[in-house]
């Protein structure tokens, strides 16, 4: 559920096939892409997120999830850093209080007029459907990129 457990991932289950090398070499090339995909989309510095999976109760990507470990590697600021747990929940009102710029809607239902019924929410709600954002693996340059290319550019 980690960037660097995907990381891992391709060395240990190299290793127990008997291909170390080629274990590293994706390791390397997956460094690489993300590398490559931060210096094209920029920092995110200053501007704020969340990423809800499940809407009731509002279960959200916390510090050291997936999700997070991409996004703060833009500079971008998680609004439910600080809450015990990768995947904790939130209530509406802290939500609310903590004002992100975008809320990144992960949940597997379609939201219906869910966010439309807090008027006092000013984030922009973007809906995120893409595997490879939802599903932790080799394809992280690709999440990066996609949910990177979601956070406006500070000022904007």
């Amino acid at each position: 559920d980690t960037t660097d457990a995907v990381r891992a991932l391709a060395r240990t289950l190299a290793g127990l096939t008997g291909v170390t090398a080629r274990g590293v070499d994706l390791e390397n090339a997956i460094l690489g892409r993300l590398a490559a995909v931060r210096k094209s989309l920029g920092t995110r510095d200053g501007v704020s997120w969340v990423f809800v999976a499940q809407r009731e109760p509002l279960l959200v990507a916390g510090t050291g999830s997936y999700v997070d470990g991409l996004l703060t590697s833009l500079g971008a600021q998680n609004v439910a850093a600080g809450v015990p747990g990768s995947w904790p929940t939130l209530s509406m009102e802290t939500l609310l209080a903590r004002d992100p710029d975008v809320i990144l809607d992960g949940a597997m239902t379609a939201p219906g007029d869910f966010w439309e019924r807090f008027p006092g929410l000013a984030a922009k709600v973007v809906r995120v459907t893409d595997t490879a954002v939802l599903r932790p693996g080799p394809r992280m340059p690709e999440a990066l990129e996609r949910l990177g290319g979601l956070l406006p550019v500070e000022g904007e």
